[in-house]
């Protein structure tokens, strides 16, 4: 699908902008002329996907954020997008679609990001439900899972407890991170459960 290497691709040009590590003028040319192709590509339902049976949370949540952060924040567009989004969150704070596919938490993080970058204001009530979804899935104490497990501090697909991995981890935390997320509990646990995955006697003996 051609749209996700376009959304990767502007969302690399808008960090490499704010970190002033690529020529700006033309780095800006290359992520205006990928927004304005972006743009095109959106369904009348306000999400980003091949066709609109394929409609996706986390496909438009990508999209949303890669336009959002690429200076995009205020048009009708991602205003929409956010929109389809938010048509989708559950009660319990979770940003999905009801496929089958399950992928709870990496919707709904992605979702998150979107949010966070459109208008983190506006969309706060959304924000912080979804944060306390995604905080809500780490094992811990909460949880059942003991300090000694070595499935503490990890998060999962959302719906599963008895699996969690690095790659849903990693975006939950990312997430968590660029919406301001301020407890500081969940990313030391994240912390723990990296250590104790990790091949490196000194932590995992």
């Amino acid at each position: 699908m051609r749209k996700t290497p376009v959304i990767l691709a502007l969302l690399a040009l808008a960090l490499l902008l704010h970190a002033g590590e690529a020529p700006a003028t033309k780095a800006k040319d290359a992520q205006d002329r990928g927004a304005q192709w972006l743009l095109k590509q959106q369904l009348p339902d306000g999400s980003f996907a091949p066709d609109p049976k394929m409609s996706d949370v986390g496909i438009t949540g990508l999209a949303v954020t890669a336009l959002a952060k690429s200076g995009y924040a205020k048009t009708p567009e991602v205003e929409k997008g956010i929109a389809y989004l938010l048509k989708h969150a559950h009660e319990d704070g979770a940003i999905y679609n009801d496929d089958g596919q399950g992928l709870y938490n990496y919707r709904t993080s992605v979702a998150l990001m979107a949010m966070a970058a459109a208008d983190p204001l506006k969309y706060k009530d959304a924000i912080r439900k979804a944060q306390d979804y995604l905080a809500g899935t780490q094992r811990s104490e909460a949880t059942g899972t003991p300090k000694t497990d070595v499935k503490y501090g990890g998060i999962g697909y959302g719906k599963d407890p008895g699996r969690n991995d690095m790659s849903n981890l990693q975006i939950a935390l990312q997430a968590l991170k660029e919406c301001g997320y301020q407890n500081d509990e969940v990313f030391q646990r994240a912390a723990e459960c990296a250590a104790s995955s990790q091949n490196l006697q000194a932590t995992n003996p």
